[in-house]
């Protein structure tokens, strides 16, 4: 079985022989201009608020089912992980649309 980073790589090179587009890490990566973290007091959850740089949010949240459990930083490594996975549906709908919309293939 292919590793995902290995899928990636593969993909964005099967876009680049065809000519088209392809939302890479390093482009997703170049739109976050800011990330901050929550945790909600009281609890277990973790909110990861993601700022791009066109003015738009995501987020992304955790929680852990025990507080004795609880470690805040993998806490945050999983909302981000949460909050960054919407971007590629995100980017991958406009990139759709503009495509769409103005007749591009």
């Amino acid at each position: 079985m292919m590793k995902e980073s290995d899928l990636s790589k593969a993909i964005v090179e099967n876009f680049k022989k065809k000519g088209g587009f392809a939302i890479t890490k390093e482009f997703l990566d170049s739109q976050i201009t800011s990330v901050k973290y929550f945790v909600i007091e009281g609890t277990t959850v973790t909110i990861c608020h993601m700022m791009l740089d066109n003015g738009f949010s995501v987020r992304g949240e955790s929680a852990c089912i025990s507080a004795v459990n609880f470690d805040e930083e993998i806490g945050q490594r999983i909302a981000y992980k949460n909050a960054y996975d919407k971007l590629w549906a995100l980017y991958g709908f406009a990139e759709m649309e503009i495509a769409y919309r103005f007749g591009e293939d």
